[in-house]
């Protein structure tokens, strides 16, 4: 064996795989390596590199072995192909293509023809692999080879043969414009329900098709994913971070199309839409305006699944923060009071954080302020809803009413005065003390209380599993400060701090709990009059 072969097996024995991987796939091409060792070192080598970034090195060191040492890579490729293991044939694509690079005589049309002619199915893929290598030209310049690879297509889409799928779809992307019927078939294939075939589409219209170039056969391979299903999270995030990446400044509507596509193909999507929070992120930061008018728009469709859809997406985020939410001046203005009324509904009814309730019906009151209708019903909300249940909301309509339109603060100050008025009476009231809290049950209640934590908080300690056992005790010593003893030195001491957070809760679900759910899931079904 050689040097560079023993110094990686050994390597894998001593857990320094990684680094001999990297010196080894980079040097290979000019080692006199012994094939027979290399091929009996290969399954270990596909092992320690399974589902690594960096396992694609192996495919580019073999191919330039073969091409700067084409007599290794012939009888790499004889070796290959008697080999069961599955992760080792897939280097048979890259040897060939390494051997049709170098100068030796090489007749890649006569050793794809016999791949994919093999009775084994492992083989054969590994030849339409080889058909990727492929340049444009070279099937243009041989027809007969061309129309071998037209009907061998057809043949296998005809007779249903699933496991080639993948490999076929890459083919078709590849040469689109060179093998006839490539778009048809990969339109018809697009509309099968296979995660794998799914995900071949995703992959062509992310890394091979062009929007620019193709963009009829573009839409409608796109549109077709409609059906992937929600647990396919490879197709997902390929669509979140590749495909609709480049469709966020330019053609937003794509998107916007796609998503309402997928939302209907089954309702029951609804919540799982969460799934795309990337994309729609992406359009809230990047393309705000589209943004405003795609939620204005789902808010105001008849179907309750883009509502619901619109909820979720706003207030479950993971990894953003919706602090204001303000709709499309534009798309607002050719609205009349009934569909006004209703997207005012369905935002009281599907959406509970108060910045984004406020924000939003604020932003269409500043729109429709001539409108008497519109403004006399948000007026009803923002006392009726908001302010009842977020008394906070008085100061936002204040800072708001600077910088808005005089037509605009009359109504703001119509709000404020109403309900400060309200607020005034209510904190004149007196406190009755029937109806306090009694103070013998909420101590029993704090007792109780006590007794369950102290029990769980035991059951923590005892337990050996804990997160806990993990972490190293330390004593502390407290009083005005907090010091502690650490590997026999005690530590500085340091001053206690007072930490606090607020947050208003609504208002209405502790007077009425049941009320405000009520009128909630009236808003929710409220359907418009025809």
């Amino acid at each position: 064996m050689s040097v560079i072969l023993y110094n990686l097996e050994n390597s894998m024995r001593k857990n320094k795989f990684w680094n001999n991987y990297r010196s080894f796939c980079n040097d290979l091409y000019q080692e006199d390596i012994d094939i027979d060792c290399f091929v009996a070192l290969l399954p270990k080598i596909f092992k320690q590199i399974e589902k690594n970034a960096l396992s694609y090195q192996i495919y580019d060191a073999v191919s330039k072995l073969s091409e700067f040492q084409p007599n290794k890579g012939i009888e790499l490729f004889s070796k290959l192909i008697k080999i069961e293991n599955k992760e080792v044939l897939t280097l048979v694509p890259s040897t060939l293509d390494g051997i049709s690079k170098s100068n030796t005589e090489f007749n890649k049309f006569k050793e794809a023809k016999f791949l994919l002619e093999n009775k084994l199915d492992e083989l054969k893929k590994q030849g339409y692999a080889f058909l990727i290598t492929f340049k444009e030209e070279e099937l243009n310049q041989n027809q007969d080879f061309r129309g071998y690879i037209y009907n061998l297509i057809k043949t296998d889409i005809k007779n249903s043969i699933t496991i080639f799928f993948s490999y076929i779809i890459r083919v078709l992307g590849k040469f689109i414009k060179v093998l006839p019927e490539a778009k048809e078939n990969l339109i018809s294939l697009s509309k099968l329900d296979s995660q794998e075939v799914l995900y071949e589409i995703t992959r062509l219209l992310s890394y091979e098709l062009k929007y620019s170039n193709n963009p009829e056969i573009y839409e409608i391979l796109l549109f077709n994913l409609k059906t992937i299903d929600p647990k396919y999270h490879n197709i997902i995030s390929l669509l979140n971070h590749l495909v609709f990446q480049k469709f966020v400044i330019d053609s937003p509507e794509l998107i916007d199309r796609f998503l309402k596509e997928w939302l209907l193909f089954d309702k029951k999507r609804a919540g799982e839409i969460i799934k795309f929070s990337n994309t729609f992120e992406e359009l809230h930061s990047k393309n705000s305006n589209y943004f405003k008018k795609m939620v204005s728009s789902w808010l105001n469709t008849d179907d309750p699944v883009f509502h619901k859809a619109i909820s979720k997406l706003i207030m479950e985020a993971p990894h953003y923060e919706f602090k204001n939410l303000e709709l499309d001046e534009n798309y607002l203005g050719q609205l009349n009071y009934k569909e006004i009324q209703f997207i005012v509904i369905k935002i009281v009814g599907y959406i509970y954080f108060k910045e984004l309730i406020r924000s939003s019906i604020f932003s269409i009151l500043k729109v429709k302020i001539d409108d008497v209708d519109c403004v006399n019903f948000i007026k009803s909300i923002f006392n009726e809803y908001i302010v009842f249940n977020y008394p906070s909301t008085i100061e936002y309509l204040e800072e708001e009413k600077k910088k808005s339109s005089k037509k605009v603060q009359k109504v703001v100050n119509e709000i404020i005065e109403i309900n400060k008025e309200y607020f005034e009476k209510i904190n004149q009231l007196d406190f009755i003390n029937e109806f306090n809290p009694s103070d013998k049950r909420l101590k029993i209640y704090n007792g109780i209380h006590q007794k369950e934590f102290q029990i769980k908080l035991k059951e923590t300690t005892d337990n050996k599993h804990s997160f806990l056992n993990m972490c190293k005790n330390i004593q502390l010593r407290t009083g005005k400060g907090m010091f502690s003893k650490h590997e026999g030195i005690y530590t500085e001491k340091t001053e206690m701090s007072r930490i606090q957070s607020s947050a208003e809760l609504p208002r209405g679900e502790f007077i009425d709990a049941i009320g405000q759910e009520k009128l909630r899931t009236i808003y929710r079904n409220y359907t418009r009059e025809i």
